[in-house]
């Protein structure tokens, strides 16, 4: 807009100094094209507002690491420390079971002469009631020919065949008065017959488990039964308890 006006201006200047009577000189100048107007690039003059300043979140506060507690050790008491108990003095005896029909007695074979046999046996059974050499049976000859080794109702026997004197069976019995254990010797659960029985069996019960058909000696008037290499001998009545047991065999003296 400025730059118009001042076009005008000096138009009109011009025009005021041709009037007055100036010689000019006039030439015919060339047609020079018409230059293009200025374009002017109109300028906003709106002002511009500030940018506004973004507000930049404060920083999240990033929590302090958690600390982990150290495993604290679980302290285990210690097992209680066992209680001494006082080990009962027992019998031997009461500590070893004896087996029927079996032709040993304390590790002792039938047939081992008596000087061996005696310590070996009082060694396993402890201290025996020892008869020495007495007459036994008649029938057997003069002469102090049997000595007998017993622990309460077992008993071990020998005999002196004049040359060699040697273990010759050993058995087992109760009092036979009353079929109460005799003091000092093996519990009726600890004397083992054949079949799994012990002498806590009736004799029927364990004759039959042998095989054998129970019966009442026609000689004696009590039940006996020869097994293999044992013998039984009951109280009374084929139904009635075991009095005495023999490995291989129970003497008697007819």
């Amino acid at each position: 807009m400025k730059k118009f006006w001042m076009f005008v201006v000096v138009a009109m200047f011009g025009a005021a100094c041709t009037t007055e009577g100036l010689s000019v000189e006039t030439s015919t100048a060339e047609p020079t094209a018409d230059a293009p107007a200025a374009t002017t690039t109109p300028v906003d003059e709106t002002p511009t507002e500030a940018p506004t300043a973004t507000e930049v979140p404060a920083p999240t506060e990033v929590p302090a690491p958690t600390t982990v507690p150290e495993p604290t050790a679980t302290l285990v008491p210690p097992p209680p420390a066992p209680t001494p108990t006082e080990i009962p003095v027992i019998d031997p005896v009461s500590l070893i079971t004896v087996q029927v029909g079996q032709l040993e007695l304390g590790g002792v074979a039938i047939g081992t002469g008596f000087l061996a046999a005696m310590p070996a046996l009082n060694a396993w059974f402890g201290s025996s009631h020892d008869t020495g050499w007495i007459e036994g049976c008649p029938f057997d000859g003069p002469g102090n020919n049997e000595r007998t080794l017993t622990w309460g109702g077992l008993a071990a026997h020998f005999y002196d065949f004049g040359a060699i004197q040697t273990f010759d069976y050993w058995t087992y019995r109760v009092d036979f008065a009353t079929g109460a254990v005799i003091p000092g010797g093996p519990q009726l659960d600890e004397v083992l017959l054949p079949n799994g029985h012990d002498m806590t069996a009736a004799f029927d019960t364990v004759v039959l488990a042998d095989g054998g058909v129970p019966t009442v000696d026609d000689v004696f008037g009590l039940p006996i039964y020869a097994g293999f290499d044992f013998t039984l001998v009951g109280s009374n009545g084929i139904s009635d308890p075991i009095n005495q047991v023999g490995t291989p065999y129970v003497g008697f003296c007819e």
